[in-house]
């Protein structure tokens, strides 16, 4: 029998993420597509790299699981490249509808254009 995984409720990049003090969280502007653009005349030096202020929103719920993890977070750039968050996500599963939430806050350097996404 496969070893059992936490489900995931939500695994989203937005604009905003509101966590009320009942810890009740709001996710705001979803981004699935994002269109840069430059002012018109302006041109880049083809060194220089463009940058997107973004949030990642992840809440799991442990579901058959139970106990302590560490679980790696993995941006993946449209050429395939790599890039895992410097420190785990520390997640206590205590079973059935408990869970965790994290927020990540980061600026993705726009080095290539295309669909980027995260696992986790």
């Amino acid at each position: 029998m496969a070893k059992p995984k936490p489900y995931v409720q939500v695994a989203t990049l937005c604009e905003n993420v509101l966590t009320e003090p009942d810890k009740v969280s709001s996710v705001i502007r979803i981004v699935d597509t994002m269109y840069l653009s430059l002012p018109e005349g302006l041109q880049l030096d083809p060194n220089e790299v463009g940058a997107v202020m973004l949030k990642a929103f992840i809440s799991l719920k442990s579901g058959d699981v139970r106990g302590e993890y560490d679980i790696p977070i993995v941006f993946r750039a449209p050429s395939g490249k790599k890039a895992e968050l410097p420190t785990k996500w520390h997640v206590s599963f205590l079973g059935g509808e408990s869970g965790a939430t994290l927020t990540v806050n980061f600026t993705l350097p726009v080095k290539e254009f295309g669909l980027y996404w995260f696992d986790v």
